[in-house]
């Protein structure tokens, strides 16, 4: 399998490369592509003509600065709410459909008559003849398009179906911190349920060293139980007061949903078929998992994206110091979800 140079799942190889080349950015490279040759080269050369008494003032300029590409860094830090989908019958003639504009609009309207108070959409764009994709800017119009049921169910006389988005976004997240080992996940879940109606997709917070009590994971729908939680600083767990924080997500990793590797997008896999995320057999119609696990990055025994990897480990390690290195340069931006759309 070969998806190029940087389209590869990561590996040893790859770490030592990475490496190698933040040791030692100005180390000539044996592997260095013709492009990448050229561009070194006229580097060298325009050090050459520079005066002497301003070379150790000049920044470093090339683009290998960072041990990723700058493509996965953009991805890591992407932090946006997701869409809902609005569905025209398939019967309909395609231009006898508003344009997505005139579609937005009526629906944003419909809602407002309807007691449902939200800001404009911030995007509304056909994604397929029949599907129209609206989304919204902040956690407060988000949480109540979510959690509404006043929708419309026909816009200019055409008959509409909304598919709201099947997972909560990671701005919805709380953590409960510092549980005692004692208490398993679904004494935990019970619990918070107990404070939090909306609390939902628990999960427990993986970290690489031992830890003497557990952190969990969980998101909140509704955005007024959101930040009363936040505000209350702790909720009750068998009778004892743990302190609720705010989910600081990860950088996001870019892999491939087709092979399961690290380092591209399933749009540019060069594997024919869909592999099982378990056993990475080919996921056909005829398919049946061994339910043995294999990571498609080292080859062992556990999922491949499983956080203790050792590759993994090393990736977003990697991952993490370049985005640092980016935002400490004005390079990158890290754009937080407002709770309120600016007036």
């Amino acid at each position: 399998m070969n998806h190029g140079s940087i389209n590869q799942p990561f590996n040893d190889q790859h770490v030592a490369r990475f490496t190698q080349q933040n040791s030692s950015p100005n180390t000539p490279n044996s592997a260095l592509t013709p492009k990448r040759q050229i561009e070194n080269e006229q580097y060298k050369s325009n050090l050459n003509k520079r005066p002497k008494s301003t070379l150790s003032r000049q920044p470093l300029n090339n683009n290998n600065q960072y041990s990723v590409p700058f493509s996965h860094l953009k991805r890591a830090v992407t932090n946006n709410l997701p869409c809902f989908i609005i569905q025209f019958d398939s019967n309909i003639s395609p231009s006898d459909l508003p344009s997505s504009v005139i579609a937005s609009d009526l629906i944003h309207e419909n809602l407002i008559q309807h007691g449902v108070r939200i800001n404009p959409f911030s995007v509304a764009v056909f994604t397929g003849k029949y599907e129209l994709k609206l989304g919204v800017n902040n956690k407060e119009d988000y949480s109540t398009l979510i959690l509404t049921n006043k929708w419309p169910t026909h816009v200019s006389n055409k008959r509409i179906t909304v598919l709201k988005p099947k997972f909560v976004p990671e701005c919805f997240t709380l953590v409960i911190r510092y549980v005692p080992n004692t208490f398993n996940l679904e004494q935990v879940k019970e619990e918070i349920k107990r404070s939090i109606k909306s609390a939902d997709h628990f999960k427990e917070i993986i970290y690489s060293y031992e830890r003497l009590t557990r952190d969990y994971r969980f998101t909140v729908t509704d955005l007024r139980e959101y930040n009363v939680a936040l505000q209350l600083g702790r909720i009750a767990v068998g009778n004892r007061l743990q302190p609720i924080t705010t989910y600081k997500a990860a950088n996001k990793m870019t892999y491939c949903t087709k092979c399961w590797g690290l380092g591209h997008l399933r749009d540019v896999c060069t594997i024919l078929t869909q592999r099982c995320r378990i056993c990475l057999g080919n996921f056909g119609p005829n398919h049946q998992c061994s339910n043995v696990l294999k990571c498609a990055n080292c080859q062992l025994e556990h999922h491949s994206l499983d956080p203790r990897c050792d590759v993994i480990r090393r990736y977003r390690t990697e991952l993490n110091k370049a985005v640092n290195m980016a935002i400490c340069e004005g390079k990158l931006h890290r754009r937080e979800i407002p709770q309120q759309q600016d007036q």
